[in-house]
């Protein structure tokens, strides 16, 4: 791979990253002097994306974001199940009443779509549930639902007593009424 540099831009926020360092910091300095920026150094966040470092390369990871979309939906407690999406579930555009406020349903597939940015394994669902973002039908408020699962074992590694922690993020449709597995 050749010298590059990548520039992100969204809103007011910047992000430079690539291998051509002395190209990096021509650009800073040609934006400084049209613009008035500040530096923050390595990047951490992003949009909500935690940005970490390590020797095995760099993860992203939407935990916290994961963690206020269970607490919003009411679906904090509930246990994890094996599959993502009933692959027998049909849904049609005339099954159900449509939603008298359909903002609750748009803006729970809205942050379902976010999420993919770090967990690809939802497209599949989100683009299911999203078909029907302009006109959902209570059939399709019934047959959204996310679960969460984490787990975590405090000093548990025998070589250096680290904290481990795991987590998994599912979006489950059902053909019937939403499982609230507390």
């Amino acid at each position: 791979m050749g010298r590059c540099i990548v520039l992100l831009v969204y809103v007011d926020d910047i992000i430079i990253t690539g291998n051509d360092i002395p190209r990096i910091a021509q650009v800073k300095l040609q934006l400084t002097k049209a613009f008035d920026v500040k530096d923050l150094g390595q990047l951490r966040y992003f949009l909500g994306i935690k940005v970490a470092r390590s020797k095995q390369g760099i993860s992203l990871s939407q935990m916290k974001y994961v963690l206020d979309l269970l607490q919003d939906t009411g679906m904090f407690g509930c246990k994890p199940t094996s599959t993502a999406m009933d692959p027998n579930m049909k849904i049609s555009t005339g099954s159900g009443d449509f939603l008298s406020d359909p903002s609750q349903y748009q803006r729970s597939v809205e942050r379902l779509i976010y999420l993919t940015n770090t967990h690809p394994d939802l497209a599949f669902v989100v683009s299911v549930v999203s078909q029907f973002i302009y006109a959902p039908r209570t059939a399709y408020m019934d047959a959204v639902e996310l679960s969460c699962f984490s787990d975590a074992n405090y000093a548990g590694s025998k070589t250096n007593k680290r904290f481990t922690s795991g987590f998994c993020m599912k979006t489950i449709l059902y053909a019937g009424k939403v499982r609230n597995n507390l």
